[in-house]
């Protein structure tokens, strides 16, 4: 069987976005007031041929790291400054990010993720709820 390629990637359709931009370890783009950040642990290219050119980030390697932050924005260069989002990794392995919004966020090696004085235990959600059938209309 052929090896894995040596890289990571991520779809990044530019002709979709009203405005983009590639430096370095980041890719931020804006479509109306949606806008997106990729920040990435090396620096990103933007796949210039073949079928996905000027639609695909890669990342070389296969050790790598990647955050998204989703918001609403009409000044992108704006948006990308306030969301520097560099990933640091602790020596028992969690990942942590200084966001602007939410502070420190903290994903831990068991699943757990904490932010905001708040934690979410992935050994904690359950399928139980309500369910409510709804009358069907003519």
């Amino acid at each position: 069987m052929a090896p894995q390629p040596d890289f990571t990637h991520a779809w990044f359709p530019t002709l979709a976005f009203d405005e983009w931009q590639l430096d370095g370890h980041r890719a931020w783009a804006r479509s109306g007031e949606g806008a997106l950040i990729v920040s990435a642990s090396g620096p990103l290219e933007l796949v210039q041929t073949g079928g996905s050119a000027g639609h695909e980030l890669r990342l070389s390697g296969r050790d790598s790291i990647w955050v998204i932050r989703l918001g609403h924005a009409s000044d992108l260069v704006k948006f990308a400054a306030d969301h520097e989002l560099k990933v640091q990794v602790d020596t028992d392995g969690t990942y942590r990010i200084e966001d602007t919004q939410y502070g420190t966020v903290s994903f831990h090696q068991s699943g757990v993720v904490t932010a905001e004085g708040r934690t979410l235990d992935p050994k904690e959600w359950t399928l139980k709820g309500d369910r409510t059938k709804l009358p069907i209309s003519p």
